[in-house]
Parts: structure tokens; sequence; C-alpha cells
């Protein structure tokens, strides 16, 4: 076999009822590739799409519509001429207590100076909205989260810069987390040999990345057992 980079899905190609491939994007040209199954790790939403919402039963959708629970956040990388936190420590990470939105920061530079602009320091740091439950006000939390960076970090207003906050919303393609701990849909789909994987798909008891990489086992071992 082989393993293609940089070639985007483009459809589930679904005949008589089942998953028999896909059809990607390479290298500007559409592909399609057979298989037996079809394993699908953009998210049950995205899949549905690829797939065409009409070969899904209403049920399934109504599952999907109704449990799919996405976590939102802010991603936001900080450069300075100085360590804003852990100076000293070569990895670690810091929990912020009282802040308003920003949770943890990872001084990335202390592992990894190569990807701090030159003769910077580069820190990482993740942050939460009030809600789960809405779309945010991505301006306003942004505002939110410049505050506790001025707070939280003395030499941040002399010596930091914000190069990026990446929103990851709701409704947005890439939220932090597909669906809350608890609520992880199946792993197969109603269209014979589709599955998903990923963190919507997760075990009871886990989370985050361990999760949806748990999710691909138990795949694998439903394609064993259809395969024989």
């Amino acid at each position: 076999g082989s393993v293609w980079s940089n070639c985007p899905a483009k459809k589930v190609v679904v005949k008589r009822g089942k998953a028999t491939g896909i059809v990607v994007e390479k290298e500007g040209k559409e592909a399609e590739i057979r298989c037996k199954m079809v394993i699908s790790n953009v998210s049950p939403k995205k899949t549905i799409e690829l797939a065409g919402q009409e070969n899904f039963d209403d049920e399934y959708l109504r599952n999907i519509r109704v449990h799919l629970r996405p976590s939102p956040s802010l991603l936001i990388l900080v450069a300075s001429k100085k360590p804003l936190c852990l100076e000293g420590i070569h990895d670690g990470i810091e929990v912020l207590l009282g802040s308003r939105r920003i949770k943890n920061v990872v001084p990335i530079s202390n592992v990894c100076p190569e990807l701090a602009p030159p003769r910077q320091h580069l820190l990482y740091a993740s942050a939460e909205p009030l809600s789960s439950l809405y779309p945010m006000d991505i301006k306003y939390e942004a505002q939110q989260c410049k505050r506790d960076l001025l707070e939280m970090f003395p030499d941040f207003e002399k010596h930091g810069q914000i190069l990026q906050i990446r929103p990851c919303d709701v409704e947005r393609d890439w939220p932090e987390g597909r669906t809350w701990v608890g609520y992880g849909l199946p792993l197969e789909t109603t269209i014979p040999n589709l599955f998903n994987v990923g963190d919507a798909c997760l075990a009871p008891e886990l989370n985050g990345t361990s999760g949806a990489v748990e999710s691909g086992y138990r795949v694998v071992e439903k394609i064993r057992d259809k395969l024989g």
C-alpha cells in the first residue's frame, strides 16, 4: 500500500447502499479510490456531507444532531523577548488560577527553541469561553484572553506580543473537541462499510487524544470481525 498526503477527501462513494470508496483531490485532479471499508476522521457531521445525507436513515441523522456536543476554545501563540513563565525549566505546563479565560500555558521554546521567532521565546496558551452551548463572540473572548495575559504575566506588556489567536468554535469544522465526555457517538454509521473514528466517538471513560486513538483500535477490531 501507499500513503497519500495533502489529498483532501471530496466524497465518500456510496453504491447500492454501501460505501465502496472515496474521491480525493491529488495534484489538482480528482481520483477515486475503491476499497472494502471506509474510515472517516473528519467528524460524523462532515462524514454525512461527504457521503450524502440522503444515504443515512432519519434516526441516525437525528442522533447526530442531538448528541454531537462540540467544545469551543481559543488557541493563542505569544512571542516574547524574555520567558514569561517557567524560566529555567526544560519542559512543563503552567495551570492558571484566577484567570478569565486562559486555563494553561506551555512555553514551547523551552523544548523546541527552533519554533520561536529569531531571538524570541514562544508561549502556547489554551483558553475556554464561558459556554460550550452557543457560538462564541470571538472578538470579546479574544479581549478577555489579552486581559489575562496582561494580568497573569507582568512582563507581557513590555516584552510580549500576540502572534495568533485561533478560535475553535462549536460551528466550525475543527472545534477543540467534537463532543463532550459521555456523549460519544457510535463508530458504525447506517451505511454499511462506513465508520467514524476520532474524538466524536469517545468511549465513556476517555477524552481527547487518548479517546480518539482508542476509537481507532475499536474500529480495527470491528473490521477484522467483518472481514474474517
